[in-house]
């Protein structure tokens, strides 16, 4: 049983006005809307299709909607999952929620009076959770979950609106990762922060694993993949076929954050296996990619009959690639519809699209590399069929691209075990020591100081 993680298909933002997000909220579990299980299990025969999108601006968002929903972990992959039926008045509530706590300027507001049907109908749903994972039909002896809708899971909610909990969940990391106090007389510029981007990645992905029907809505409740994905639905699903998928948690996935890789299939054929967190250097010694890309690629090309449902050509498959004594080992995780939401890190859409989508010729191998440390390889699998793209190395210092996604919760943490204070504080005193025993000093040099990453804190 296997961790699931996401990334799909992201759609425009719906503005479904509030006395409509109201009226939607008045759906309850009784509602026609709202499925038994049975239904909904019964449900996934329709969801497969033999759409194979051009992705040139003609295609309509109900078409690809339902050909998103269908690779939901209900109808693809090989894992079982149980099914907990989402009504369209849970999903409203779960919408109105998050916009009235974790609202912006972009999204709708909530008044009051629809914020507190929300927060009623949120409270039935808790409690029809816990007796959902309290009953028979959950698996015995498993007792933390991860979970998603039909769509998108909502890890997300760990990294943007983490609480004291996931913050304490990432210290714990740190420490298990030997990530400790830096000495003062380092650069913070030498830095290397790869191993506490790591603890990170782990943390955020422990932090979704959740035990009860309260936990389960506050993580749907935080996440804006969440509120999208629900919206979106919300305003193009005819047929109502939501739910949320429970799949018990396995911490394996979770302690080996970095070695997931994205596998992109198009017209039925393998191009491509992308390191997922590229933000980072991969934990795969450049020499041994193409062979762990050669793993990845037999790995999905052979099972592609049953990851797939019936019709269904194109996808983005994500895969967990570990070197075990054996040889390699690889295992799925996820599979996500193909399109421009999902294409992103060592990838880029508007660049990539035309051979990603069987159009042109897959790219020779190539290095890219910045002006501050990061590299990015490319290579072909041992069979020259399929592209494998990967971090070769990352910046250091706060250059590192990762840092951008620490919030400012996690860095605190990350101030404090890696004692960021001293050793800035020791630079500047440096710096001012050289300033001083120079006759004439530009002004640039004396402004380079610590105070410009310390922002970041």
């Amino acid at each position: 049983m296997m961790l699931m993680d996401v990334s799909g298909m992201r759609g425009s933002r719906p503005r479904q006005p509030t006395t409509e997000l109201l009226k939607s909220l008045a759906v309850g579990p009784e509602d026609p809307g709202a499925a038994e299980p049975e239904g909904m299990l019964a449900a996934g025969s329709m969801a497969a299709n033999n759409t194979s999108f051009e992705w040139d601006g003609t295609e309509s968002i109900e078409r690809v909607l339902s050909y998103s929903t269908s690779l939901g972990v209900r109808d693809a992959g090989s894992q079982p999952c149980h099914v907990f039926p989402l009504s369209r008045g849970d999903a409203s509530a779960i919408v109105a929620v998050h916009r009235r706590l974790y609202g912006s300027c972009v999204l709708p507001e909530v008044n009051e009076e629809t914020f507190a049907q929300a927060q009623k109908t949120l409270a039935g749903l808790t409690t029809r959770i816990d007796e959902f994972i309290a009953a028979d039909r959950i698996v015995p002896g498993s007792c933390r979950w991860f979970i998603k809708t039909n769509r998108h899971s909502c890890k997300d909610a760990t990294i943007d609106h983490p609480n004291q909990q996931d913050a304490e969940l990432f210290r714990q990391e740190l420490c298990a990762r030997g990530v400790k106090v830096l000495p003062t007389d380092d650069s913070p510029d030498d830095i290397d922060f790869g191993s506490a981007f790591e603890a990170f990645c782990s943390a955020r992905l422990k932090a979704t694993a959740a035990e009860d029907g309260d936990q389960v809505v506050g993580l749907l409740t935080r996440s804006y993949l969440t509120h999208e994905d629900l919206a979106l639905q919300l305003e193009h699903s005819q047929e109502w076929d939501c739910y949320i998928a429970f799949l018990p948690f396995d911490d394996a996935i979770s302690d080996t954050p970095l070695n997931e890789f994205r596998c992109f299939v198009s017209r039925g054929t393998l191009r491509c296996v992308a390191q997922y967190s590229y933000l980072v250097k991969c934990p795969i010694a450049p020499e041994h990619m193409p062979i762990a890309g050669q793993a990845c690629a037999d790995f999905v090309s052979s099972r592609m009959s049953e990851l797939l449902p019936a019709g269904v050509v194109d996808a983005a498959i994500d895969v967990r690639c570990i070197h075990q004594p054996q040889g390699w080992q690889v295992s799925l995780i996820e599979v996500n519809p193909l399109g421009p939401g999902c294409v992103w890190g060592v990838l880029n859409w508007e660049r990539d699209k035309e051979w990603l989508l069987g159009r042109d010729e897959v790219p020779a191998p190539h290095v890219v590399a910045d002006n501050v440390g990061n590299v990015t390889e490319y290579v072909r699998s041992t069979d020259g069929e399929v592209l494998v793209g990967f971090t070769k190395a990352h910046g250091l210092g706060f250059t590192m691209g990762g840092l951008a996604h620490v919030s400012e919760e996690y860095m605190q943490v990350l101030y404090d075990v890696m004692g960021l204070e001293a050793m800035f504080e020791a630079d500047a005193a440096r710096r001012q020591l050289e300033a001083s025993t120079t006759t004439e000093v530009p002004e640039s040099a004396t402004g380079a100081n610590s105070s410009s990453r310390c922002v970041l804190l």
